[in-house]
């Protein structure tokens, strides 16, 4: 299996290959480089760039396992809407064809350990980050993920990136609720964050690694999420460990449009939110 996309379409990679294959059947995971080793699958090899293995190494490793595949020397597995179809190959190694694991509601659904091993972690970076800000303890955390980064690329009729307004509506929506609330900021744009979101008083810039921020997202009771899989994953374990409302813009990533929900990201524990015209 080889990853694709950052660690948001990685983590849905690893849950959905942890759902179908067999107990302990050894795998050899291609990339997965911000996952660290101790959420990998166990019994599992991991091969990332490195001296060693080149891009063009790695990229050579892909294309035999394709072509192997198609040519019946290996058995290969695709993905559909209800799980993993093999086929079959002469040798009974097994190859994981599909890149993207968004579309399977079982897979998605399924605690795996992997899953289990998230929010376990996820508990522990929550007292740790609680260890470092005593006088926050026993106050509601909340994440708010504002994604800019890589959407800002995407072009202007068909923005991915939300509307800042709309990441402050929702703010003061759940404020309302829960008037000791604290947020904690995540975002790929630091800058814009201390400009826009700053002024309030209860705001924390969260500013560590790329994983370890992530366990703090899904440590939260409630969160804010950009249309990102990242966030996704932040709110589908925090719901996992008991987390209480979760927000997140209708539409996904077509919030401009009039299609409903992607049905991509099954997500029964989000509440999705509209983003009005004039934001």
């Amino acid at each position: 299996m080889w990853s694709k996309g950052r660690l948001g379409n990685q983590l849905f990679q690893l849950n959905a290959l942890e759902a179908a294959r067999k107990p302990n059947e050894p795998l050899i995971l291609l990339g997965f480089g911000e996952i660290p080793k101790g959420f990998l699958p166990k019994r599992s090899i991991r091969i990332i760039r490195s001296a060693r293995w080149t891009k063009k190494r790695l990229n050579c490793l892909e294309r035999f396992a394709r072509f192997a595949a198609s040519a019946k020397i290996f058995r290969s597995s695709m993905l559909s809407s209800d799980g993993f179809h093999s086929s079959w190959g002469l040798f009974p190694v097994k190859i994981f064809l599909d890149d993207w694991f968004t579309s399977s509601p079982r897979l998605n659904a399924a605690r795996t350990d992997f899953v289990l091993r998230l929010a376990s972690s996820a508990l522990v970076a929550k007292q740790k980050f609680f260890l470092r800000h005593p006088d926050l303890e026993g106050r509601a955390l909340c994440f708010v993920h504002v994604r800019r980064g890589d959407f800002l690329s995407v072009p202007i009729e068909a923005p991915f990136a939300l509307p800042t307004a709309w990441y402050l509506d929702q703010m003061d929506h759940l404020e309302i609720g829960e008037p000791d609330i604290i947020f904690l900021l995540f975002s790929d744009d630091k800058r814009h964050i201390e400009k826009h979101f700053s002024v309030r008083k209860n705001v924390c810039l969260v500013d560590e690694i790329l994983f370890n921020e992530f366990l703090l997202m899904a440590s939260c009771e409630l969160g804010i999420l950009s249309c990102s899989t990242f966030s996704w994953w932040g709110a589908r374990i925090a719901n996992t460990n008991g987390g209480k409302s979760f927000i997140a813009p209708s539409g996904w990533t077509n919030w401009r449009g009039e299609r409903g929900v992607s049905e991509e990201i099954p997500s029964s524990f989000l509440e999705y939110h509209p983003v009005a015209a004039n934001n």
